[in-house]
C-alpha cells in the first residue's frame, strides 16, 4: 500500500473498522513508514484528548429550542418545495399562453380573408381580367372621397324643393 491509500483509511484503522486483510496491509505499511506512523500517533493522541473532555449534557430547554428551529426549517423547506412544484409548471403554462397569444396576433392572417380575396392578393392580375373588380374599386374610391354623401345630400335637397 502507498501512503495516500493508508492516509485515506487511517481513521477506520484506528477504530478497528477495517477488514482483516486491509488492516494487515495498513499495519505492514505503518511498520515501515515513519510518516504514516506519526500520522497514526497524532490521530490516536487527538482521540485520547477528546475522550478526556467532560461531556456536557444540554438542558431540556436547549433541546426544545433546537428541535423547534429544525421543525421551522423543515416547514419552510416544504413550503418552498410546494411553491417550486406549482410555480414552475404555472410559469411554463403562462409562457405557452403568451407565445400562443402573440403567434395569433402576429401570425398569418389568411384565415380572415375569403378564398377569393386570398387569390387576388396572391395574384393581382386577376383584377385586370374582371371588369367588375374595377367597378368595385371605383365605387370604393367614390365612397372614400365623401362624394357619395355629398350626392345624397344634394338629392335630398332636390327632393325637398320639388315637394
Amino acid at each position: 500500500m502507498e501512503c495516500k491509500d493508508v492516509l485515506k483509511v487511517l481513521a477506520e484503522y484506528s477504530d478497528g473498522a477495517l477488514s482483516d486483510s486491509i488492516s494487515s496491509e495498513v499495519a505492514n505499511h505503518i511498520s515501515g513508514c515513519n510518516t504514516c506512523g506519526k500520522e497514526l500517533s497524532i490521530l490516536n493522541a487527538t482521540w485520547k484528548l477528546l475522550d478526556s473532555y467532560k461531556v456536557i449534557k444540554p438542558s431540556h430547554i436547549f433541546k426544545k429550542r433546537v428541535m423547534s428551529e429544525i421543525n421551522i426549517s423543515n416547514q419552510r423547506s416544504k413550503k418552498m418545495l410546494r411553491l417550486v412544484r406549482f410555480a414552475v409548471p404555472l410559469a411554463a403554462a403562462a409562457a405557452v399562453l403568451v407565445a400562443v397569444f402573440f403567434m395569433s396576433i402576429n401570425g398569418d392572417n389568411n384565415e380572415m380573408l375569403t378564398p377569393d380575396e386570398i387569390a387576388i392578393v396572391e395574384n393581382p392580375d386577376i383584377l385586370a381580367e374582371d371588369d367588375t373588380a374595377y367597378e368595385m374599386a371605383d365605387i370604393l374610391d367614390f365612397i372614400e372621397d365623401d362624394e357619395l354623401f355629398e350626392t345624397v345630400d344634394m338629392l335630398i335637397d332636390l327632393e325637398g324643393e320639388g315637394s
